[in-house]
């Protein structure tokens, strides 16, 4: 589990952007989400990979964060396939 500070380091994008992320449930319902206490909470590693996916698609294929939550809620195998296809 990692703070949201080291969360923002391991991805790249800062902290507010992945609190905004969160409000718009681009990082799911907040299950996984453990907090301790009102202004603490801890987040799963593989947030690292997930926040890093969504940044990519918003530069890379100039997808709205709406259509991005509606891609990952429906298929999240499709979203990384949208990056691994630019890759190629």
């Amino acid at each position: 589990m990692l703070k949201i500070s080291e969360l923002a380091e391991r991805s790249g994008v800062s902290a507010g952007t992945i609190k905004h992320y969160l409000r718009e449930g681009l990082l799911g319902n907040g299950d996984e989400v453990k907090r301790t206490s009102k202004n603490m909470a801890y987040y799963p590693e593989d947030f690292v990979e997930r926040v890093r996916l969504i940044k990519r698609l918003q530069e890379e294929r100039f997808m709205p964060l709406r259509v991005i939550r509606e891609v990952m809620d429906a298929d999240p195998e499709r979203a990384a396939r949208l990056i691994e296809l630019e890759d190629r």
